[in-house]
């Protein structure tokens, strides 16, 4: 019997266990926008790694390699002819791709229809294939009517969520018809598909079957056998853990309580008590409530600023990039922007903790790697879900200041994008605002080239300007705009690769410059091995390379300078005996210096790492370095002059 005790609140996890240990805390790292009231993301196991995005209207977008792509893949809105009903809880509402999607194309799709009375949106899920001749676009002829639901009277508590489960089945969500407190009064009724999670065999050619393990397969009507769970409200969101298949339901709320249900893998027949209980209070009737059978939900919370006010079901992160996430499940509220880890102990109640606040929630998404995105309805961005970069142990944000010539005696900062998944960067070049700084004879009006090294050098961009660049908005946001508008600087997404940027004057003149390679996204993509090259003159016209540690935990990095070996890659006047100072930027302090590397008095871990210079006349620096700032200097061991590289190599993972 399910009955209202002070002791079930134990149950829901609102306690502090000492054997869990605390989520990390969560960065929104932008990942794209220009959308229109996205409500759901989603991917196909494809290995093409696009991820889709569905605007409540009636489209489907496309995010390809960072990018959002001009066509919609799929437009059913009302102005394409669609029929698509969009406005408040109404609209496309839910996207799932079949598992051999790679082999058959086909998709599946969630919306509130419009009727000819105009009353309310009857619910339609469709199955649609994607085009023969081009895979960015759906063929909208393809449309097969799945499911119906009527819908006539309220235009709110749909559902619309679709997902695959690890059995291979479709599972459905639908609200419990609209209205307020379950007027219909359909949700604990086996004889009506509101207010449940239902589970269809879509593998034939046309609509669906019923799968046999359904627990009311062989139930007499009127019991409906598409029934997996019921006493549901308005379940908006559901997940599978990919690692046990249980499935978590964000079922949204009526005046007080938000509640997350747990249903294990397999587990059908579930009552998850609406609209007798919200929660795990008393709604009909308000006191002395009993349900026998019903099951309790794992996590609610209160309408107040604390909690929210409808919640939105999220994933159990199983990614690889946030190892101390591993297991916790995140959900947030669209009221209050919270977004939520939570977790069992080893007795199995769930605690919670808020690891990132925004606002105007509409849906969680997850790639096929894991890693979680979470959808603005306001905005229309995509986020992804990342460490806090400041707790991530890295060097990053380098940049190199020195003598840009003219010819082959420009300055030439490289980079190399490492991990498994494309960075966007801001690359910058600076000369007239250096003057500000105290540097003498800057570069009046630089210019920047982008090279890509990889297979081949190729220019992939070129800005001398950064006002007159596609991205100077995006640019200004990240507050990675040059003080001067004759500067330059790009913003691209970028994939794993080596790359190079070129500052030149773009009018032939000379001067000091500086070039600056700046992360914007994916903290936990390494930028790594920064190496500038640029020549090396006498007094203050040295070759400055300046960077940063971040994060928590110090860094051990290998710091070079290179002059005599650049004769053999083609460089006529290379620095003969490069000197390399490093100094701490808080404090100016010389932390080590260096004249011939084999002079270290770690030359053996620095030959032993891979980073020794090719020459005895070269200089390195090994140090292990707290997070702060630092800069390089090379410069001529006994005034000398010519080009030289200065760079930058962290070790270890």
């Amino acid at each position: 019997m399910r009955l209202f005790t002070a002791a079930a609140l134990l149950v829901l996890g609102f306690r502090t266990s000492a054997l869990l240990a605390a989520p990390p805390p969560l960065t929104l790292e932008p990942f794209v926008s220009g959308l229109a009231s996205p409500t759901e993301i989603a991917q196909p196991d494809d290995g093409s790694g696009r991820i889709f995005v569905v605007e409540q209207a009636g489209t489907i977008r496309i995010i390809k390699n960072g990018v959002l792509l001009p066509t919609p893949f799929l437009d059913i809105s009302l102005p394409a002819g669609g029929t698509v009903v969009a406005g408040g809880e109404q609209g496309l509402l839910g996207l799932a791709f079949d598992p051999d999607y790679v082999h058959n194309g086909r998709f599946y799709v969630d919306y509130t229809r419009i009727r000819d009375d105009m009353a309310g949106g009857d619910i339609v899920v469709e199955r649609y294939t994607r085009s023969a001749t081009d895979p960015d676009r759906a063929d909208p002829a393809s449309a097969s009517l799945v499911l119906f639901q009527a819908h006539p009277i309220f235009g709110n508590h749909n559902g619309g969520k679709l997902a695959f489960g690890p059995d291979g089945y479709l599972y459905v969500s639908i609200g419990d018809g609209g209205g307020a407190g379950d007027t219909l009064h359909v949700a604990e009724s086996l004889n009506e598909l509101p207010g449940k999670l239902l589970r269809l065999d879509v593998s034939g050619a046309s609509g669906y079957t019923i799968p046999p393990s359904n627990p009311f397969a062989m139930a007499n009507a009127p019991v409906r056998p598409e029934i997996w769970a019921y006493g549901l409200r308005n379940p908006w969101r559901f997940s599978f853990d990919r690692v046990t298949g249980d499935v978590f339901i964000g079922d949204v709320g009526q005046n007080l309580w938000e509640e997350i249900d747990f249903q294990p893998a397999g587990a059908g027949a579930i009552n998850y008590g609406w609209g007798t209980f919200e929660g795990t209070h008393c709604f009909n009737p308000p006191t002395g409530c009993s349900l026998p059978g019903s099951t309790l939900p794992i996590l609610e919370y209160f309408h107040d600023a604390n909690g929210g006010f409808a919640v939105i079901g999220g994933f159990r992160y199983r990614g690889s990039t946030m190892p101390a996430l591993d297991g916790y499940y995140v959900y947030g509220d669209s009221g209050t922007g919270h977004i939520w880890a939570a977790a069992p102990d080893n007795a199995g109640n769930w605690t919670t903790t808020v690891v990132a606040n925004t606002f105007a929630i509409s849906t969680f998404g997850q790639d096929v790697s894991g890693e979680l995105y979470v959808a603005n309805l306001a905005n229309g961005t995509i986020s992804r879900l990342t460490p806090a970069a400041t707790t991530i142990p890295r060097a990053v944000n380098l940049s190199t200041r020195g003598h840009v010539g003219t010819g082959n005696d420009v300055l030439i900062g490289g980079f190399i994008i490492a991990g498994d998944r494309p960075k966007t960067v801001v690359v910058s070049g600076a000369g007239p605002s250096l003057q500000s700084a105290g540097v003498p004879g800057p570069v009046p009006n630089p210019r920047l080239t982008i090279v890509s090294q990889d297979p081949l050098p190729t220019v992939i961009a070129t800005n001398d300007n950064w006002q007159d660049g596609p991205d100077a908005a995006r640019i200004a946001d990240a507050g990675l705009a040059p003080a001067d508008p004759r500067e330059p600087a790009v913003m691209l997404t970028l994939q794993p690769g080596a790359y190079t940027a070129i500052l030149e004057d773009a009018g032939g003149a000379t001067g000091q410059g500086l070039v600056g390679v700046f992360e914007v996204d994916h903290p936990e993509v390494p930028l790594i091995d920064i190496a500038t090259r640029g020549p090396v003159l006498g007094g203050d016209d040295v070759l400055i390379g300046g960077f940063v540690i971040q994060g928590d935990a110090p860094r051990t990095v290998v710091i070079t300078a290179i002059g005599p070996s650049l004769l053999a890659a083609g460089i006529t006047d290379p620095l003969q005996n490069p000197a390399l100072t490093l100094v701490r930027s808080s404090d100016h302090a010389i932390i080590a210096s260096n004249v011939g590397w084999q002079n270290a008095g770690n030359a053996a871990e620095i030959q032993q790492a891979g980073f020794a210079p090719a020459d005895m006349r070269e200089s390195a620096i090994m140090a292990t370095l707290a997070p702060g700032a630092y800069t390089a200097i090379v410069s001529g061991a006994n005034g000398g002059t010519g080009v030289a590289i200065v760079a930058v190599y962290e070790i270890g993972p």
